[in-house]
């Protein structure tokens, strides 16, 4: 489908659903994507009023049609004549909203285990902007990214190896 169609660029958004159908977005991540594979998430996405309520609108619907409890993330294209297409559904927490963890309120992680408990969903609000970038395997973090506070680094403790993601880096942009 990609070879098919003019894309212009990559965003994503991720719906959390209850048990009781109240559902809350997060805010639209803009992606990029090196040889398949998310490299960077930033949000705000930078996308016109309109497509984020698009985007909100199909993620609501397939929540909807899946009669999803939890999280789901949604990733489109947005073609060159401004079409959103979707391009793939994530039943879970998702690599595009790790930025969560630092720049909102209430991270994917902690929203999910909410839904999961039958706590009641906090509302999301994004705090400051965020660029967050995957660490591959043969990726090595410079000093000043660990020295930077208004980074924050988090690795998955895997055995390195190329291209394999590693960990992520969000860096707030206050």
């Amino acid at each position: 489908m990609e070879r098919l169609i003019e894309i212009e660029k990559e965003i994503s958004i991720i719906i959390a659903v209850d048990r009781n159908a109240s559902h809350t977005f997060f805010p639209v991540a803009k992606n990029t994507h090196v040889d398949g594979v998310l490299s960077e998430s930033v949000v705000p996405a930078g996308i016109s009023t309109d497509l984020q309520k698009q985007a909100q609108e199909i993620a609501y619907a397939i929540a909807t049609s899946l009669e999803m409890v939890g999280i789901l993330a949604v990733e489109f294209f947005i073609s060159k004549s401004g079409k959103l297409l979707v391009n793939e559904i994530a039943p879970r927490p998702h690599n595009s909203g790790h930025w969560s963890q630092d720049a909102c309120n209430v991270s994917q992680f902690e929203q999910l285990i909410r839904i999961a408990c039958g706590l009641p969903m906090r509302a999301v609000h994004l705090l400051t902007p965020c660029v967050m970038r995957n660490v591959f395997g043969d990726n090595i973090i410079d000093e000043e990214i660990h020295q930077d506070h208004r980074n924050s680094i988090s690795l998955y403790g895997k055995q390195p190896r190329a291209k394999r993601k590693m960990g992520h880096i969000n860096s707030l942009l206050y």
